[in-house]
């Protein structure tokens, strides 16, 4: 399994996102909650804005990565999320971060498109599930240091929740350079677009 350079690096690159991503989930909730005061039908409305745009679109995802190749969606998948933590930091109103939850559900769209179809196309016919669930495997692991180094640095350097938008805006920035290291990752399909 871990012979495969592609497999590995591309392993390596999700670990590392994962880590990204996750820095920001306690802080989330704490936007939610403390600082806009949302009610049930406001935060439902984030997953409900989110779930449409991602309805909406993962299906011309799909043939986007069939006409210009995996790692362009993947990579805007992955860069695209960085408008998250933003989006909670600036937001003044419940109604800001629903709009930033459509392009959210956009990236999510380019994300579920992306993740298994490259890993499908990396694997031998015989290891397909195996990889998927190395990958799932990686991310989930860092989601579970990325959350908790999130909390911790937060809580340490920046005073708390005084130091909440510092928090988000570390993780969209570690999101952004996370995302963009992606456009190291080995292109799964040729010039004809067939799997290579």
């Amino acid at each position: 399994l871990f012979e495969d350079p592609r497999l590995r690096k591309y392993l390596t690159l999700n670990f590392i996102y994962g880590i990204a991503m996750s820095f920001a989930w306690p802080f989330f909730p704490l936007v939610i909650t403390h600082r806009l005061n949302m009610k049930i039908w406001q935060i439902s409305s984030l997953s409900l804005a989110s779930a449409l745009m991602n309805t909406l679109t993962q299906r011309r995802m799909g043939g986007f990565m069939d006409r210009m190749g995996r790692r362009p969606i993947v990579v805007f998948s992955r860069v695209l999320m960085a408008v998250a933590p933003v989006a909670y930091a600036l937001a003044g109103q419940w109604w800001h971060v629903a709009i930033a939850e459509l392009f959210l559900g956009l990236g999510m769209a380019a994300w579920q498109s992306s993740e298994s179809t490259y890993i499908i196309d990396l694997a031998p016919g015989d290891l397909r599930a195996t990889y998927l669930a190395s990958s799932t495997a990686a991310f989930g692991l860092a989601s579970f240091i990325g959350s908790n180094m999130g909390g911790a640095v937060v809580d340490s350097f920046f005073n708390g929740m005084e130091g909440l938008n510092m928090g988000l805006f570390i993780s969209s920035a570690l999101r952004l350079g996370a995302g963009l290291a992606f456009l190291t990752m080995t292109e799964s399909m040729g010039r004809a677009g067939k799997e290579s």
